[in-house]
């Protein structure tokens, strides 16, 4: 089959075979109630069916990934449709759930988006057929997207599998660097000074350090993440009220139209020797410079960090930890405030964002860590939660089942919910 005979894209994206089966319920359901709501308006139900479908495309609003990115989505994506199963059971760890799922979450909206487009460009040209099909298949694929990312009784989650793995004593090997110890700033060259064990092999220690001792005082100063530090870190050597300061300006890394923000600036407290040290450097550079970092210098680093289970994002979810323990300490006067602090050091867009990082437990000090100040570009954009956190709480379009579960209870009798939702929008239970 020439280039010119095969199907365009979005035909090759059609809901079958191990999909199909698994979304067999909701996808029945989701018809039925497209065609209940088109015998009271009077329209096709495949009309309703679309607003079903805008309405679930809502929750996964359309984002701009690089060309390589989406490579690896795309061929990640294609694998699992032609074997028929789904991202929670082709994965192995943890790590590789989130892969799959990031990459079978963003195809299947692009997919769905890519059928709508067709069915409006046969619906403009007058071919009403192919365009009823084209959007009956946009509403299967929308269906099921819901149904593994949105839906609370059918969503998929790595926590099930996780008890599941447990039980059968196959719990696999958790490379999160969330609960890392590394050592605070002004130790934090100590990591590259010493073998792995007694009596280990040599490490070239001295090399290393003064290879990346500014690096390391930059991670464990700053909680910057690796790819912020190799986009090249501008530090200049300043004072505020007679103290000696680095204002730090970083750029940010995992910004869109939701989340992070382009720029951050950070102005730390030069005391202790790791500060010190990156002030003597920006005096000696004329006041100011940048620290650049290689892929070699990055991968020259973590090398060395794991021969101590330790990592470049080790001293960022350690900051994460230095954070929490302020934020949630009872002598700090304005939690809500420290918490939007926080976003802005962590170049997060919600403060909710920092649960993810570090333990309060695992805090290394005490008090608020040495940042006087923060400048970030979207801080008037900060959100006290995310809206994955707050779509994880939305009641979805489709109420369906676990299979072998009770049935969901009737809806009560209200009005229809905007955007053909099915049921209403329950009330959460802090309200």
């Amino acid at each position: 089959m020439t280039a010119q005979d095969a199907p365009p894209k979005y035909e090759r994206a059609r809901l079958a075979g191990g999909w199909e089966a698994a979304h067999a319920g909701p996808l029945a359901e989701a018809k039925q109630s497209a065609q209940r709501a088109a015998a009271r308006s009077g329209k096709p139900w495949t009309l309703e069916a679309d607003k079903q479908t805008r309405a679930i495309l809502d929750d996964f609003p359309a984002r701009s990934v690089k060309t390589e990115t989406l490579a690896k989505y795309r061929a990640d994506y294609d694998r699992l449709r032609a074997r028929g199963v789904s991202p929670l059971e082709a994965a192995a760890t943890p790590a590789h759930w989130q892969r799959l799922r990031t990459a079978c979450r963003f195809c299947m909206a692009e997919d769905v988006r890519r059928w709508r487009a067709a069915s409006e460009r046969a619906r403009r040209v007058g071919d009403l057929d192919a365009a009823q099909r084209l959007t009956i298949e946009a509403h299967r694929l929308a269906v099921a997207l819901d149904g593994w990312f949105c839906q609370p009784r059918t969503r998929l989650a790595w926590a099930a599998k996780a008890q599941a793995l447990a039980k059968q004593g196959k719990r696999p090997p958790s490379k999160s660097r969330r609960r890392d110890t590394p050592p605070e700033p002004n130790l934090a060259v100590a990591a590259l000074l010493f073998p792995a064990a007694k009596g280990g092999p040599p490490v070239r220690g001295d090399t290393l350090a003064a290879r990346h001792a500014e690096r390391l005082a930059l991670l464990a100063l700053t909680g910057l993440r690796p790819a912020e530090m190799m986009a090249g870190v501008r530090i200049r050597a300043t004072d505020l009220d007679g103290r000696p300061m680095l204002q730090v300006k970083i750029k940010g890394a995992k910004v869109d139209n939701e989340r992070g923000h382009h720029t951050r600036t950070l102005l730390v407290e030069a005391a202790g020797p790791a500060a010190t040290a990156l002030r003597a450097t920006a005096d000696a550079r004329g006041g100011v410079f940048t620290l650049a970092t290689s892929q070699a210098d990055y991968r020259s680093l973590n090398r060395a960090l794991a021969r101590h289970r330790l990592s470049c994002y080790s001293f960022r979810h350690a900051f994460g930890s230095d954070l929490k323990a302020w934020i949630t300490d009872p002598t700090t006067a304005n939690p809500k405030g420290a918490a939007h602090f926080a976003a802005q050091v962590m170049g997060h867009r919600s403060t909710e964002s920092l649960a993810f990082y570090g333990t309060r437990a695992g805090s290394r000090r005490r008090g608020r860590p040495p940042i006087w100040a923060v400048s970030a570009t979207e801080a008037d954009l900060i959100r006290e939660k995310s809206p994955a956190y707050r779509r994880s709480r939305r009641l979805p379009l489709v109420s369906s089942h676990a299979r072998g579960s009770a049935p969901p209870p009737p809806a009560p009798k209200q009005q229809p919910a905007p955007r053909a939702r099915v049921l209403p929008k329950p009330r959460p239970p802090w309200a």
